[in-house]
């Protein structure tokens, strides 16, 4: 290693916790549980249709969409223009 940087090494302070590096957008939910992000749109469980107060978390390869504190979907991201991206959840009644 360089001579300057052993020098400078004993003076670093250590990196406490993580930093989750995503691009963070508010969003809303529309009637068909489809969330907007840039031209795609990605599908949330029903359940939440019409709320308003939902948060995209957009990795570079993923986004997560967070609904009261609580990721309710995540997605393979894509950079495709006007994209549908669906996951399809069959829950059965017994």
């Amino acid at each position: 290693m360089g001579e300057r940087f052993l020098q400078e090494k004993q003076q670093l302070l250590p990196i406490i916790g993580t930093h989750p590096c995503a691009r963070k957008v508010r969003a809303s939910v529309n009637s068909l549980s489809l969330v907007n992000f840039e031209t795609n749109a990605y599908s949330v469980p029903t359940r939440y249709a019409g709320r308003k107060d939902a948060q995209i978390n957009a990795y570079v390869n993923h986004i997560e969409i967070n609904i009261d504190g609580n990721c309710v979907a995540k997605h393979e991201r894509s950079y495709e223009k006007l994209q549908e991206i669906l996951k399809w959840i069959i829950t059965w009644m017994n």
